[in-house]
């Protein structure tokens, strides 16, 4: 598919920053909310990062747009400087990596469009999505190695052979995107995943690049349903 023209945003604030300082540093000037990642280091001790998210990437995450809509803000005072324009945004179980990789897909669609995606896929996923897309999957949502293989079969045997553990950060970014509300990325990260799903050149290259040894029944997917909903064929893209 053709690329859109983008947009030139060279003039504006920065999209997101990290913030060295932790809690305690002061949100940069202008429209942000700060937005902290929890997650298990080393020895299971609890890790905390914080951004600086600027209201013009919230607002493409309907969840934050609510806060920011419903946010009794009084003009007339000053903004809290470290806790910015709403209460600080708490995003469980989530990683720097997987932040900063939805926030960078905040950052392209602030000057491209998405694609609309029908379920079930129709053809594989390269097939059906612009190039910027299918670029920001392979070189954000992947550790390094895979941006190169463009075809959704070739992908999937790279991806069984460094195994599950390949699949950690794509996973990150649609459970981050679903919690978030930011429907396009949802449903690119689940179509990936069905793509790949269907690409594999055989069940048991799938359960590899899935980490099992043998397929899960309909009571065994339960728990995973609970807690990913959007997994739900019905819900899904496959």
């Amino acid at each position: 598919m053709p690329t859109p023209t983008a947009r030139d945003l060279s003039g504006k604030a920065p999209l997101f920053v990290y913030l060295q300082g932790g809690d305690r540093e002061h949100l940069p000037a202008g429209d942000y909310i700060r937005v902290v990642a929890h997650c298990s280091g080393a020895n299971k001790k609890l890790l905390h990062h914080n951004f600086a998210l600027h209201t013009r990437g919230a607002r493409l995450c309907r969840l934050l747009d609510s806060l920011l809509d419903s946010a009794d803000v009084d003009l007339k005072h000053k903004i809290d400087p470290v806790q910015g324009l709403i209460p600080p945004v708490v995003l469980p179980h989530a990683t720097r990596e997987g932040c900063e990789c939805v926030f960078r897909y905040l950052e392209l669609i602030q000057t491209r469009v998405p694609t609309l995606l029908s379920k079930p896929l129709r053809a594989p996923l390269e097939e059906l999505v612009y190039e910027w897309e299918m670029n920001y999957l392979l070189e954000h949502c992947f550790l390094s190695g895979v941006a190169d293989e463009k075809k959704s079969a070739a992908l999937c045997r790279t991806l069984a052979k460094k195994g599950p553990q390949a699949m950690d950060l794509v996973l990150e970014v649609a459970m981050l995107a679903d919690f978030l509300l930011i429907e396009p990325l949802r449903d690119l990260t689940c179509a990936l995943l069905a793509s790949l799903a269907l690409s594999a050149g055989s069940e048991k290259e799938l359960l590899q690049l899935c980490g099992l040894d043998h397929a899960l029944t309909e009571e065994e997917l339960e728990p995973l349903y609970k807690q990913l909903c959007f997994l739900r064929p019905e819900d899904g893209l496959a």
